[in-house]
């Protein structure tokens, strides 16, 4: 931890974190709501007595507990955009994951082939070797 910053700001980072943590997309909504949580606990810690919030539950007491205010942030919000937003980065994914699993066949693949070659090489004898004699 950083020993410049007190405990009231290491607080407050671990709630913000607390709060990053539960939401599943990080969307320009989410990154406004997380800012505005940010000064709205700047605010209040900056009007409040510095030695009342000294533990996390106090925090929770104050602003409420991360997973009720995710859940109440999406309460308010509309369901199809983010449905959408689920549903787009979930086939995303789905394909990521399909490229990444066919590149690995490839690579199994054409590593077996080429292995093949190397012991076929291997055990193959020369059939025509010519010497080539000079005379002195």
């Amino acid at each position: 931890m950083s020993p410049n910053l007190n405990p009231q700001a290491l607080l407050k980072k671990k709630y913000l974190t607390q709060l990053r943590v539960l939401l599943p997309v990080m969307r320009k909504e989410e990154r406004t709501y997380l800012r505005h949580m940010e000064t709205t606990i700047d605010e209040f810690l900056d009007a409040s007595d510095s030695s009342a919030f000294s533990c996390m539950e106090n925090f929770y007491r104050e602003f409420g507990e991360p997973r009720e205010v995710i859940q109440n942030y999406y309460s308010g919000m509309n369901i199809e955009s983010f449905c959408s937003v689920i549903s787009i980065r979930r086939f995303l994914k789905r394909i990521g994951i399909f490229l990444c699993s066919l590149m690995l066949a490839a690579a199994i693949f054409w590593g077996y082939v080429f292995w093949q070659e190397h012991l076929i090489f291997l055990q193959s004898k020369p059939a025509n070797i010519y010497t080539i004699r000079t005379q002195k």
